[in-house]
């Protein structure tokens, strides 16, 4: 009988290298089960590495904190945790580069590719990220570690606070006095189908410490961003400012957010263009498939009463312009040569020159806009369900094609309602004003339907669109356009002369958002359900901390961390994509 063949290569190192219990050259049955033996030693001793490895990073349920006690070990452990999120900073910085770079690599020269490789990874742009995120860490770990230490007797009454006796408990409930209560994960109801999954959440509880130590230990660390570009400290600290308020629950919350941002956005983009990034103007400009020497002179009549005649001529000679709409066109740009410029508003002709009536012009503006997002969103619900879901789409593809494919469609319907919305509004407006009989009301209500309000009007109701939207999704876009509100505004205030420039702003900016944030953290509950927040969690909090005690069954708990953006990623990592995208 011939002798089997064995692996000899194990995760610990080759099975050769345990000493054999038989004679080179034999190959009995005792051999064979003592071999099979020594190798469920190794699997064990493989076993018991990785869990010793584990322990390494995350704490075992029900180990309490442990206590710091002077300030030599709250800086060595805040030093530790510094350099060790530095390091995973810096990986992950230099990955999301080769990442995007692999994209564009097989177009370059030959000659220019290992250039490109190693400013990838050791580019200053690693480093300044690595630096931020590492000093973050280590100043935000040593403050909210060496505070609690101020004895109570000397702080004001009210900056007081004594800590909860109980920490955690075996059971996994809490005192609900205290700010680590939860409710306990509920039995799983008995009609509930075998094969569906349950929720499996990683939970990080917090060291109780006082809502203040979070606050100035968050403040403190988020002036870190300083090691970043001028221009990326702004994008972080406008990320981290808002998402102070995610911990707040409003019903409706984030179609209000959603709907009063997109008031600002598109006043900036019709009255206050440089208020608002250009990319940002292009790519509205796209989607209202509105001409872009239409939004030039609605800009120009609104704020001077006036409008170049080369936009008029451009409509006028555009191909798809109408013969009744260029008539109306000739007309105004025959009176415009006397002077007379007319309501300040571009007219219907111009903003659908295509159309003769406006009442065509809103379902053509859905079909228009959903089928442009279409390849936009289509890929942004399949790649992820191909990415990380494969065994499920593997075993049914139909269904989770039918799903991409519903997605697709609904989120693609959101952008062409808003712009329909919009669409409608604009022309109605308009016309309501021009309407013989309207003529005779007083002038100010009158004025109304054309006076800047009613553009922020306009955006506020387009925004109720994100209704037709998923209700996962609905805070990830509110999220992604309130930094751009709040800088629009921000914009248009400065101009007006209704704030003051501040020297450092953007540092003092992502510092008041930080705090904000890590206040939230601290002394409240955070729900990891991806992974890759799940790494982030790693790179911030996860060695053997005071701060934190891993448990690793499920809760019913509020999530005060949300995904940052449509991607699902979470806040840091978005930022290094984003910061390399710039």
């Amino acid at each position: 009988m011939p002798r089997p063949e064995l692996r000899h290569n194990h995760s610990i190192g080759p099975l050769s290298e345990i000493t054999p219990s038989h004679t080179p050259g034999t190959w009995t049955p005792k051999n064979i089960a003592t071999r099979s033996f020594e190798n469920l030693v190794a699997l064990a001793r493989d076993q018991e590495l990785r869990n010793e490895a584990k322990k390494l990073v995350w704490r075992a349920k029900g180990e309490h904190p442990t206590d710091l006690v002077t300030l030599e070990e709250c800086f060595n452990h805040a030093w530790k945790g510094g350099k060790r999120a530095g390091t995973l900073a810096f990986g992950i910085r230099a990955g999301v580069n080769l990442f995007l770079l692999l994209f564009r690599i097989a177009r370059t020269p030959r000659k220019l590719k290992f250039a490109l490789i190693r400013h990838a990874v050791f580019g200053l742009d690693s480093f300044r990220f690595a630096a931020m995120m590492g000093s973050f860490v280590a100043v935000y770990k040593f403050f909210v570690n060496a505070l609690p230490l101020i004895p109570n007797n000397k702080l004001p009454a009210i900056l007081q606070y004594t800590p909860p006796a109980v920490q955690l408990e075996e059971s996994g409930t809490q005192n609900p006095e205290g700010p680590l209560y939860m409710r306990g994960k509920e039995k799983q109801a008995a009609t509930e189908s075998a094969d569906t999954k349950p929720s499996s959440k990683d939970v990080f509880v917090r060291k109780p410490v006082a809502r203040w130590h979070a606050l100035v230990a968050g403040a403190l660390a988020g002036l870190a961003v300083a090691f970043e570009t001028p221009d990326r400290r702004l994008t972080i600290a406008q990320q981290v400012f808002v998402r102070q308020w995610f911990g707040i629950r409003i019903p409706f919350g984030d179609v209000m957010v959603f709907s009063l941002c997109c008031g600002q956005i598109m006043y900036a983009f019709l009255l206050s263009p440089m208020t608002i990034p250009r990319s940002y103007r292009v790519w509205i400009q796209r989607a209202s498939k509105v001409p872009a020497a239409c939004v030039r002179m609605n800009h120009d009549l609104s704020r001077t009463g006036k409008f170049s005649l080369d936009d008029i001529k451009e409509l006028i000679s555009w191909e798809r312009t109408t013969p009744a709409n260029k008539d109306r066109l000739m007309a105004r740009l025959e009176a415009a040569t006397k002077g007379r410029f007319g309501p300040h508003f571009a007219p219907c002709e111009a903003v659908h020159p295509w159309f003769d009536s406006c009442r065509s012009v809103p379902l053509d503006r859905f079909i228009t806009v959903s089928s442009w997002m279409v390849p936009i969103y289509g890929a942004l619900h399949l790649i992820p369900m191909i990415l990380f879901k494969q065994s499920e789409f593997m075993k049914q593809p139909w269904k989770m094609l039918k799903r991409s494919a519903y997605g697709t469609a609904r989120s693609s319907a959101f952008l062409g309602v808003f712009v329909a919305i919009y669409q409608s509004y604009f022309c109605f407006k308009h016309n309501l004003y021009l309407a013989a009989r309207l003529k005779r009301i007083p002038h100010n209500l009158r004025f109304a339907f054309i006076s800047r309000a009613s553009w922020w009007l306009g955006g506020f109701l387009s925004g109720l669109s994100l209704l037709v939207e998923d209700k996962r999704r609905r805070g990830e876009l509110a999220m992604y356009v309130l930094p751009r509100g709040l800088e629009s505004a921000w914009g248009v205030m400065r101009r007006r002369g209704w704030v003051p420039i501040v020297p450092g702003g953007d540092n003092l900016l992502c510092a008041v958002g930080m705090a904000m944030v890590m206040a939230t953290y601290q002394v409240g509950i955070l729900t990891i359900g991806d992974s890759p927040f799940r790494t982030l969690s790693v790179l911030f909090f996860a060695d053997k901390s005071p701060t934190f005690v891993w448990d690793g069954s499920a809760y019913h708990v509020s999530v005060y961390w949300p995904k940052l953006d449509p991607t699902g990623v979470g806040i840091f990592t978005a930022l290094a994509v984003e910061q390399v995208e710039t």
